[in-house]
């Protein structure tokens, strides 16, 4: 009787995405709000490997008074997953950094930034705008960061909720800086205000990439049920983000 109730569950099968690069993420161990050793390295890495992400770009956080990363930092913490044991490890094809405009960026932006590595060898540099209110010299960072040709990818453009989306068109998205969803946010996991504004911006076709922003087993989650949702999933799948043209080594 009720042996229904004990059943084991079979996995809902996951729904491809065709996104073959993830351009943003916190994989390394120990130096940002991510992953915090190895073990936690593996599992982020194993969980992407399941969605179907064949090459990973490690962008953890640089940003005054929290995480003062630099190449060297970055790189050793690269070369420690490198040089483990992890299975999938050989995904991990490359790191840069999620920079925040702060004063410490426009500090560093002379000696030289990690860019997201890629076939053409252009310059894309990944950045993120503080969550309370958007930096007075905006502008001028950005401005900067072209005059010396880096090529900006403005990570999660639908989370500043600050930020109207006509001011986001208008202002930001004329300065030629390009967008990057967090697929997240497609899902709700956000809330649902940001849900809408993802939704908004991907049917106006204004997001260039996606990236997951993965940290912890809860992001790793998330993402697990929207690969599950054949609604979801359909729409990431039939938007042209440029993930794989541009980051993927196969290509």
């Amino acid at each position: 009787m009720f042996s229904w109730l004990y059943r084991k569950k079979e996995p809902i099968p996951l729904v491809p995405w065709g996104i073959h690069v993830d351009i943003h993420n916190h994989v390394l161990p120990g130096i940002d709000d991510g992953a915090q050793n190895l073990d936690q390295s593996a599992f982020l890495l194993k969980g992407l490997a399941d969605l179907g992400f064949q090459e990973i770009i490690a962008t953890p956080h640089t940003a005054a008074g929290i995480y003062l990363n630099s190449p060297a930092s970055i790189g050793a913490a690269f070369d420690l997953v490198q040089s483990s044991t992890i299975p999938e490890k050989v995904n991990l094809k490359g790191f840069a950094s999620e920079y925040m405009l702060d004063d410490y960026f426009d500090r560093i932006i002379p000696s030289g930034l990690l860019c997201l590595p890629n076939r053409p060898n252009h310059r894309y540099v990944l950045v993120e705008f503080p969550y309370m209110e958007l930096p007075y010299h905006w502008h001028d960072s950005l401005f900067a960061l072209r005059k010396v040709g880096y090529i900006p990818i403005l990570a999660h453009p639908e989370r500043y909720a600050y930020i109207k989306p006509a001011v986001m068109l208008e202002r930001i998205r004329a300065t030629g800086i390009l967008f990057q969803l967090n697929l997240l946010s497609l899902g709700g996991y956000y809330g649902k205000e940001v849900m809408q504004v993802a939704h908004t911006y991907l049917r106006e076709g204004l997001y260039d990439f996606a990236g997951t922003d993965a940290h912890h087993a809860n992001h790793i989650a998330g993402l697990q049920r929207m690969a599950s949702d054949p609604v979801v999933s359909q729409m990431i799948a039939e938007y042209p983000f440029k993930n794989n043209s541009i980051f993927s080594t196969h290509a």
